[in-house]
């Protein structure tokens, strides 16, 4: 999907601040309601916006620290069950 200086500016404004009203954006950008409702709408559907959730800080959360970790696997064995047991650790944000 291509994205248009429109759809640019509403991502801008939406990304700047996800709490902000459709009616509001489209007062900042000179547009419509029912334009920005549609960009959005179709933004989401073709799969340009994924999520309108939180970003949360793990800090904030109480995770001072913050570790990046690798891994070597032996291709034989498989990763299936390192992958299982790391999925059990709820500090293990991503896989």
């Amino acid at each position: 999907m291509k994205v248009d200086e429109l759809d640019a500016r509403i991502l801008g404004e939406f990304s700047s601040d996800p709490r902000m009203s459709v009616l509001e954006a489209s007062r900042i950008l000179g547009v419509a309601r029912a334009t920005v409702q549609s960009r959005l709408d179709k933004l989401t559907r073709e799969g340009v916006i994924t999520g309108w959730g939180p970003h949360l800080s793990a800090e904030g959360l109480g995770y001072p620290v913050r570790a990046y970790c690798s891994l070597a696997i032996d291709q034989d064995a498989g990763h299936d069950g390192v992958a299982a047991a790391l999925s059990q650790v709820p500090e293990v944000l991503e896989l």
